[in-house]
């Protein structure tokens, strides 16, 4: 993927101005295939104050058109300061930033190592503590940020537009109308009460329900294991050009539903982080103590996350044979299904979403695979 080309003398003019102190650029790497790069420094003088290495950021220069707006590092930014300005400290910090050439410098973070890397690697039993570190992480987020969302859009104003109803909608993606139109064809339209269920997943992850409005929080907008780098049971969460407040459990939905790395997830210690991430955040949201409210919203991010998946249907349906993408499709709606039932909600919309994936195991032969088989965090 084309990146922009780093300018070493511009970074270290941001720097000096933001260490008080000359800096020179001993070494870069670039950090594939992200617009990133590891910039090795050295101090003209002897100082412990400047750091060893930082992060150069910048907005990629995609020919595919695909996260090229400007908005993006200027999100970044507000938010990354709106962090700094709370006190969280399991977020880069931002030494400094130049909106002209879509450009920030951050903290060089004590590991490289992502979540999702490192269950790739050990497995999923031997990750168990980088989950729940990330799922405590997430709570203390949604801690820091709650109740505080004109704080952070009035930051977020200075450096760009902003848009709080378009960071919680559409709430199913934008392809959905699309989508059902499609289930329309196949003779799989929901029933009036599955469609009455979907008004109120709309609802609760929306914020128009007055018990869930409660619950909207800053999320980085792609709160997924990829984006949290972990070291010994603490982690950092990074990538937040897509910041903005969202149902607080649109952020968990990854502890039962595949994201876009994983086969399947039938993750045993579920419950395990829903718990620590309760305890983590429900003090300050006490919406989250409630098991009714806890459940509705984690079956609707559920939910959330498999239907904006199914909008990719009319694609993975023109693949070969084969593809992993079709099996991964049928383990993330049985999956938020499953999710559904344990916390009893949207008992309608749990037995619709089975009925799309038999539909689909019938319609495609290499995704009516036993799933059970396979191992929890296998990827796709």
């Amino acid at each position: 993927m084309p990146s922009p080309e780093l300018d070493l003398s511009r970074i270290e003019g941001l720097l000096a101005e933001s260490l008080g102190t000359t800096v020179s650029v001993a070494e870069s790497e670039h950090v594939t295939p992200w617009s990133i790069w590891r910039c090795r420094l050295t101090a003209a003088s002897d100082s412990d104050t400047f750091p060893q290495s930082v992060i150069v950021k910048m907005l990629r220069n995609d020919p595919k058109g695909f996260r090229i707006d400007p908005r993006q590092i200027a999100t970044e930014r507000a938010a990354l300061e709106f962090l700094e300005e709370s006190a969280f400290g399991s977020a880069p910090w931002l030494i400094a930033s130049e909106l002209d050439v879509n450009m920030l410098v951050m903290e060089d973070l004590p590991s490289n190592q992502s979540l999702a890397e490192l269950i790739e690697q050990v497995g999923a039993e031997r990750s168990v503590a980088g989950r729940r570190a990330f799922a405590r992480t997430i709570g203390e987020l949604h801690a820091v940020s709650a109740g505080r969302a004109d704080m952070f859009y009035g930051r977020q104003a200075r450096y760009c537009t902003v848009a709080p109803e378009a960071d919680r909608l559409p709430v199913l993606g934008h392809r959905w109308s699309e989508t059902s139109h499609r289930l329309e064809e196949l003779g799989m339209a929901p029933n009036r009460r599955t469609a009455a269920e979907l008004a109120m997943l709309h609802e609760v992850l929306a914020g128009d329900d007055p018990e869930h409005r409660k619950l909207l929080v800053l999320t980085n907008g792609d709160p997924e294991p990829n984006n949290f780098l972990v070291e010994r049971g603490h982690g950092w969460l990074i990538d937040f050009e897509f910041a903005g407040y969202r149902h607080a459990l649109t952020n968990l939905a990854w502890v039962n539903v595949p994201g876009p790395m994983w086969l399947t997830v039938a993750d045993p210690h579920a419950e395990t982080l829903e718990t620590d991430y309760r305890k983590t955040a429900a003090n300050v949201l006490p919406g989250l103590a409630d098991d009714r409210v806890f459940g509705q919203g984690m079956a609707a991010a559920g939910f959330a996350s498999a239907f904006r998946a199914l909008n990719r249907f009319p694609v993975l349906d023109e693949r070969p044979q084969g593809h992993r993408s079709r099996p991964q499709l049928v383990s993330i709606l049985e999956s938020a299904a499953a999710t559904a039932d344990r916390h009893r909600a949207f008992s309608h919309l749990a037995a619709w979403t089975r009925l799309l994936a038999e539909h689909l195991r019938r319609r495609w032969a290499d995704a009516d695979i036993d799933l059970a088989a396979i191992p929890s965090y296998t990827k796709r």
